[in-house]
């Protein structure tokens, strides 16, 4: 977390997370983030395959995972 604060979620639970923190998703892992307090969220994030998999969930599928806000 560069700056800000986040409200993460997966199907397992929430966390806050503030600026200096690092979070972790495993491979696959539904999750949603949030920013949370009047300061913009700034974060950067780093996957570790040659290249960015990213699949977007419509309402229905968040929901069935557990990660929606």
């Amino acid at each position: 977390m560069l700056a800000g604060r986040a409200l993460f979620r997966t199907a397992d639970g929430e966390g806050l997370a503030n600026q200096g923190d690092v979070v972790v998703v495993g491979a696959g892992t539904a999750h949603a983030f949030r920013a949370v307090g009047p300061e913009p969220l700034r974060m950067m994030c780093i996957h570790a395959s040659p290249r960015i998999e990213q699949d977007f969930l419509d309402d229905d599928a968040a929901a069935e995972a557990g990660v929606t806000f």
